[in-house]
């Protein structure tokens, strides 16, 4: 229940406050979050992206979980590259086919396939907010063999935030 709750707040925290930027250089903050998983391969162009920190390593660390655990044990390839203005982040794993109706609900709040080892369905639902807080989007892909999770985040100091803000109560 408690990790429940700590998925809610953080939700809840990400959809109603803008994001506070900094710049972040992508190759080394890859390497930093991919440090902590086995088996992933990072091939990142030298970006450097301007984030909430602390929110683009939980949409990261979240699609590395996802790829991870429905991977197969195979490796997790994150690519990183530049495209005019901006940045695709795409994390791909290797395991089984899922058909493409499970990507039309996995972004859905409490969605989980992962209920029986303590999956609170929030993880995707946390990393799209994410993406959309930066003026971003978090879209999922079928592959012949496995998945592909897509980040995009607008490049540059100046990008957008399209952050909700919730009224005050």
């Amino acid at each position: 229940m408690d990790v429940l709750v700590r998925r809610i707040l953080e939700l809840a925290r990400i959809e109603a406050t803008a994001p506070a930027r900094s710049s972040v250089q992508l190759p080394t903050f890859l390497a930093e979050l991919a440090s902590e998983y086995p088996a992933v391969t990072i091939d990142a162009d030298d970006i450097t992206l301007f984030v909430a920190p602390t929110q683009f390593a939980s949409l990261v660390s979240n699609l590395l979980d996802n790829a991870i655990r429905h991977g197969g044990e195979q490796p997790v390839l994150i690519r990183a590259k530049a495209h005019e203005n901006e940045v695709v982040i795409e994390i791909e794993n290797h395991g089984d086919a899922l058909p493409s109706n499970h990507f039309e609900q996995a972004f859905e709040r409490f969605r989980t396939t992962e209920r029986a080892r303590g999956g609170t369905g929030l993880g995707l639902a946390i990393a799209r907010a994410v993406a959309e807080a930066h003026g971003g989007r978090l879209t999922a892909h079928v592959l012949e063999r496995g998945a592909m999770l897509q980040a995009v985040f607008p490049l540059g100091p100046t990008a957008p935030i399209s952050g909700r803000r919730l009224p005050s109560v």
